[in-house]
């Protein structure tokens, strides 16, 4: 038997995908290498080279054998009896397949693949509501025998999925709950679902340190002139966008302005430096646009007014670009990562509290205003759909999700 003949052999090529499938989803596209695949496989570049011709063709081929040998459905065994009951099994299970590392990988490898593999981002996308498809089937159960009342179970199933796991929080540098703040998330979340996501607000909102303007780095010696520098961070944004931290190119970003890299080095210390000052700064301007809905005649009117700017933000391709960023880097900034997402609730919460206090309704709570925004926006949906809703489209899934919203709400 020649090498290549080894090569081609059926394990040799499960070898290299279990490997690679391993290595990938801990580690992301930008620090995995084929040399690390080949060390865990114990196969040669070359070897590896036979079966798949460059580290891409190996990404894809692993993240498909991930979610093709990885899907488990949902426990059906437990869609029967109780509403309540089966529904917190569920989401129990959910939630614990959202944080599983395999999954948990796939959802980064999602959003790498958004932005440069779109075929494989679309399988993926399909790969996650396969879920949600089996537990929208299932509750068409409950909703003909007059127990639930929905006239889209599928849409219901991903609003549920979505408040199960507090949408993108712990996506953005917030670390996964233990296993008993899981199922009181879960409970809570089930009572929002079945009473139409209401759950008694404490009153008791807590403010969020406001995102300050980044501070600068380098001494006065070593900084750029204003306009030089705009353009620098301008190209250095557009390449961390489009590519992440790991991947980015100094190079790339000091040639679209003629600088150098010993001129970003004396102002920013290093690429990472250069990274952080660009995030932060995208995340101060993005503080800077406070909700302030209008005074309305009564307060589904505004709440949905509210929705719908909240969604009609979350969909701008700069914001998908910087959440897909911060998701993708997020082991790397953390604490950006955590306080950007923070920061955000805290501003819908304020407008949440305007308009509650305005219709005398009980004031909203951190966790309420997270529900809230994971509502408004379909949780993580639209970070890894390739369309995009439009006007149209957004203003009945703004209205769906108030009317849903505040149904609770009052029926509390």
């Amino acid at each position: 038997m020649t090498p290549a003949d080894r090569v081609r052999r059926p394990d040799a090529r499960a070898r290299i995908l279990t490997a690679a499938t391993t290595i990938f989803l801990r580690d992301g596209f930008a620090v995995a290498s084929v040399d690390a695949v080949a060390a865990a496989a114990r196969m040669s570049k070359l070897s590896i080279y036979e079966l798949f011709p460059s580290k891409d063709a190996l990404f894809e081929a692993a993240v498909r054998h991930a979610f093709g040998a990885g899907y488990q459905p949902p426990p059906r065994d437990k869609m029967g009896g109780d509403l309540a009951n089966a529904l917190r099994d569920i989401g129990i299970w959910f939630f614990e397949r959202f944080i599983d590392p395999t999954n948990f990988g796939l959802f980064r490898a999602n959003i790498v693949a958004a932005n440069h593999f779109p075929d494989l981002a679309s399988e993926l996308h399909l790969h996650r509501l396969r879920a949600s498809q089996t537990i929208a089937d299932d509750l068409r159960a409950w909703v003909d025998r007059g127990e639930l009342h929905t006239s889209d179970t599928w849409v219901a199933a991903l609003r549920f999925g979505g408040l199960c796991v507090e949408g993108s929080r712990y996506f953005l540098g917030t670390a996964p709950p233990s296993g008993k703040t899981r199922a009181a998330i879960v409970a809570r979340a089930t009572t929002l679902f079945l009473n139409g996501y209401a759950a008694a607000g404490t009153g008791a909102f807590v403010d969020v340190e406001p995102v300050a303007a980044p501070t600068l780095p380098g001494t006065a010696a070593s900084r750029m002139s204003p306009d030089r520098l705009a353009a620098l961070l301008h190209a250095a944004t557009d390449e961390f966008l489009a590519n992440g931290y790991r991947s980015a190119n100094i190079d790339r970003i000091v040639g679209a302005v003629r600088a150098s890299r010993a001129t970003v080095y004396r102002q920013f210390g290093s690429k990472e430096g250069l990274f952080r000052f660009v995030v932060e700064q995208a995340a101060y301007d993005a503080a800077q646009e406070l909700y302030a809905i209008a005074p309305g005649q009564d307060p589904e009117e505004e709440t949905a007014a509210l929705a719908l700017e909240v969604l009609d933000r979350h969909c701008t391709t700069d914001n998908i670009r910087l959440q897909r960023l911060l998701i993708q880097e997020a082991d790397l900034i953390p604490d950006l990562a955590r306080h950007y997402y923070d920061a955000k609730i805290a501003r819908i919460g304020k407008a949440l509290a305007a308009i509650f206090e305005r219709h005398r309704l009980p004031l909203p709570d951190p966790a309420m205003s997270r529900a809230f925004h994971a509502l408004a926006t379909f949780a993580l949906r639209y970070l890894t759909d390739a369309a995009l809703p439009d006007v149209a489209q957004r203003r009945r899934e703004a209205r769906d999700a108030t009317h849903l919203f505040l149904h609770g709400v009052r029926a509390r």
